[in-house]
């Protein structure tokens, strides 16, 4: 085997482990006892499937709030727990869609999105480690997390808080209502924090 075509297998080899890793996710787990400070209802009333809003669409997309719109789901249920601003999805996506904050494929674009809710602020650094996630919790901030349904889908849920006795990380799921971190094996693909303002991340040090 030449040098070239050596190199080149190394390379390929690296690529695809890179991509592995990428798509391995991060394991999390509840560290503390964080009890949930949301009222039970938000675990039913912000399913993206609710026939009031679920055939509306996502900006000129093809996707609807029933097909897509966990993301937005989750984005309403936030500020609403946080006390920033009371939505359901269905309010929510109407405002986004007056706003153009979805782009062509129905994805929510940040700028456009605190130009809408100028009262709100969007981070999408914060980590996927444990420690990241449990500070985020103690602060009310209801991280939405990136996770994977069975099929491989890609879907956001709203974590809300940790069991007593277990720690295990409870969730506002838009398609199945009240959920635990482990029903999604406690892997999670990325972190969306929104807030009322960056400087409560900030001076807190929630965002680690």
């Amino acid at each position: 085997m030449s040098v070239l075509a050596a190199i080149l297998v190394l390379a390929a080899g690296m690529a695809v482990f890179m991509t592995r890793n990428r798509d391995a996710g991060t394991v999390i787990a509840g560290m503390n006892y964080h009890e949930a400070a949301v009222d039970n209802k938000i675990y039913t009333s912000y399913s993206q499937r609710d026939t009031r809003w679920s055939s509306s669409p996502l900006g000129i997309s093809k996707d609807t709030m029933g097909s897509s719109g966990c993301l937005t789901s989750c984005i309403a249920a936030s500020l609403t727990a946080q006390g920033i601003h009371s939505f359901s999805p269905g309010e929510l996506n109407q405002v986004f869609n007056e706003n153009n904050v979805y782009n062509g494929q129905g994805s929510i674009v940040r700028k456009e999105l605190e130009q809408a809710l100028p009262y709100a602020r969007v981070r999408l650094d914060c980590g996927t480690a444990s420690e990241s996630i449990d500070r985020l919790l103690e602060e009310k901030m209801y991280p939405i997390v990136k996770v994977r349904r069975k099929s491989g889908a890609v879907h956001w849920i709203m974590l809300t808080g940790t069991e007593k006795d277990t720690h295990d990380i409870t969730a506002m799921d838009p398609i199945d209502g009240f959920v635990h971190m482990s029903d999604y094996d406690n892997r999670i693909y990325g972190v969306r924090v929104v807030t009322g303002s960056v400087e409560t991340l900030e001076t807190n040090g929630a965002c680690l």
